[in-house]
């Protein structure tokens, strides 16, 4: 498993990203930290598995073709991340979380 030590946002998700004309920013970079970014990665293709599994699939699909990153080293933090989010996700999410935690 990569740890890295790169720029990672720690939150990032549609909600945090505002439009303004034809411009993109990412805002919300409170929990902005160095790690690896395939823990990062991972943990935006959780937060959009909760919501919808196809977008986040066709997330997973093209954060790996542009960063070059190889999907399973982006899923094999499912487990590390599903333990940190099971305290605070909400209860309709736990048997997922469960699950992902349970490919150990």
């Amino acid at each position: 498993m990569y740890i890295g030590t790169e720029l990672c946002h720690g939150d990032f998700h549609p909600f945090n990203i505002m439009k303004d004309n034809n411009e993109y920013f990412v805002i919300n970079w409170i929990k902005a930290a160095n790690g690896s970014q395939y823990a990062d990665a991972c943990k935006t293709y959780m937060f959009l598995n909760l919501l919808d599994e196809e977008m986040a699939n066709l997330y997973l699909e093209i954060y790996s073709s542009k960063s070059k990153r190889c999907k399973q080293d982006i899923l094999e933090w499912l487990p590390v991340l599903a333990v940190l989010m099971l305290d605070e996700s909400r209860e309709e999410d736990k048997d997922k979380l469960i699950s992902w935690i349970n490919t150990i």
